[in-house]
């Protein structure tokens, strides 16, 4: 996959450079108020760069929010393992502690332990 990303880099990057290089002659961009003129190949080589920095931007913002959702769910992951093993714990001491207790602890018991879940 790098490798077909690369080769359409580099298609791109010729296609752009040549289609820039055979309009060379002087035009005038505006914007707003603002007026400069300046070479065809100048122009479309900064509005090509333009493009590349906002598309390389907003998919940087997009990795760092996946990763960030990622980091989220790996701790939720470890929060809910831990209380898997707790209630393991519980759920495992429940059965040897139940014989020594009084039918209303035993009780108790089995309350908290349906609240928990």
């Amino acid at each position: 996959m790098p490798v077909v990303m690369l080769l359409l880099g580099m298609i791109s990057t010729i296609v752009i450079v040549t289609f820039a290089l055979q309009n060379g002659q002087v035009v005038t961009v505006g914007f707003f108020d603002w007026r400069v003129e300046a070479s065809l190949v100048l122009v479309i080589i900064v509005s090509a760069l333009m493009g590349f920095l906002a598309a390389l931007f907003f998919e940087l913002f997009i990795q760092i929010k996946l990763r960030y959702r990622l980091y989220k769910l790996g701790r939720q992951i470890k929060q809910q393992d831990e209380e898997i093993q707790r209630l393991k714990r519980e759920i495992g001491l429940a059965p040897v502690s139940a014989a020594k207790q009084q039918p209303e602890e035993q009780s108790a018991v089995a309350d908290a332990a349906k609240r928990d879940l």
